[in-house]
């Protein structure tokens, strides 16, 4: 670090990322002046260090309480979703689990819950999907699924003041993994929901007609008053 340096920083008075100058550093360097605008931040390189959106790990996520109950996601919604997405691959199998997600803007973490889906080809090929707090993040393509087993994922990393972060514990990661290997083991296939008609039921298309040659209330009143 060095005086007239430009950076990127957490500031903590206004929660969020600024660009910054240093226009002032302590003679033992433990404190820092950095100058925004018309505001001036100061912190220790640990404050200047520090970053709310890096990759949430097993012990962030046991720190943080329990994802909402009444926020458990639809899987027959996500299903839909895997349908339209991938037409051609066959789910073997939905994990339901907690991922942390960090506010772009303010750093706060929460456990959210989340989806996870192995779907697989004919051809043999693996997708890996992940769906966080019913936001769809896409899946990535997967030669071997023992991979992600033994280490923590991001699937969407963050961008500050602009979208979330999401990351997926290690254990979480294992859970998916064992499923999703246990599945294929047993050639396991969740079947796709049938698409939804929009056409609607003949006894309500009847209803509808019906209505359309019925006067109306405010028709039956005009001519009442004649």
């Amino acid at each position: 670090m060095h005086v007239q340096q430009k950076l990127y920083y957490w500031s903590p008075s206004s929660e969020a990322f600024q660009h910054g100058t240093i226009v002032w550093m302590s003679p033992r360097q433990n404190l820092v002046a950095v100058q925004n605008g018309a505001h001036t931040d100061f912190l220790t390189p640990a404050e200047l260090a520090y970053d709310p959106c890096a990759a949430a790990d097993d012990h962030d996520f046991k720190d943080l309480p329990a994802a909402d109950p009444q926020t458990r996601p639809d899987q027959e919604r996500y299903l839909r979703v895997l349908a339209s997405a991938y037409p051609d691959y066959a789910v073997c199998s939905v994990t339901v689990f907690e991922g942390v997600r960090t506010s772009c803007r303010t750093g706060i973490r929460s456990r959210v819950f989340c989806q996870a889906a192995v779907l697989r080809h004919p051809q043999h090929l693996l997708i890996l999907d992940i769906e966080g707090d019913n936001v769809w993040f896409g899946g990535v393509a997967v030669a071997d699924l023992r991979t992600f087993a033994d280490k923590p994922w991001s699937p969407y990393v963050g961008v500050p003041n602009q979208w979330d972060a999401f990351d997926i514990p290690q254990h979480e990661m294992a859970t998916i993994v064992r499923n999703g290997l246990t599945a294929l083991t047993n050639h396991v296939v969740i079947t796709y929901p049938p698409a939804v008609s929009i056409n609607p039921p003949a006894h309500m298309r009847a209803l509808a007609a019906s209505r359309r040659r019925s006067p109306s209330l405010r028709q039956f009143l005009y001519e009442s008053s004649e």
